[in-house]
Order: C-alpha cells, then sequence, then structure tokens
C-alpha cells in the first residue's frame, strides 16, 4: 500500500476511535478502468451524499494491478458503511 493510502488508512483508525464506537460495515469492492484499461495505483474515496455525513471517514482503497479494489473505512478490507456514496 502507498505511504499516503496507508497513512490516509491510519488516520482514519484513529479517527474512528473517537466518539464511542464505530458502525457496522459492508464489504465493498469494485473494478476501476480507464479506456478499458485498470487504473492501478489509483486511490479511490467515497463520499457519503448526506450532507450531516460529511464528517464521518471516507472510505478508501489502492487500485490494484488487474483494476479491482476493496474498500477500507476502519481495518483493512472491511468495507463501507452503509448508505448513498458519490
Amino acid at each position: 500500500m502507498p505511504r499516503r493510502a496507508l497513512a490516509l488508512a491510519v488516520t482514519l483508525v484513529a479517527l474512528a476511535g473517537c466518539g464511542g464506537g464505530t458502525p457496522p460495515v459492508e464489504k465493498a469492492e469494485g473494478t476501476v478502468t480507464v479506456k478499458g484499461q485498470p487504473a492501478a495505483g489509483a486511490l479511490v474515496v467515497f463520499h457519503p451524499r448526506d450532507a450531516g455525513r460529511e464528517n464521518d471517514p471516507k472510505p478508501v482503497a489502492t487500485v490494484r494491478d488487474d483494476g479491482t479494489f476493496i474498500l477500507t473505512t476502519f481495518a483493512d478490507g472491511d468495507g463501507a458503511p452503509a448508505g448513498e456514496y458519490g
């Protein structure tokens, strides 16, 4: 995992420890391509559409060589809280 993504993940985990618990998460994965080719190394960040959740931790992932990713919110590969993301 690139250093920036790792630092972000560590920050998210630290922030999640504040405020008395974390919401349940669901496994979330996908594929990112650009012009039909895997977007290897791209950083994926999901932002909640609900304006009341703008300060929630953002699920993130780094796209693998084959174009796939698995979101992380609180622990490596745990997924994302249920909701709509944009």
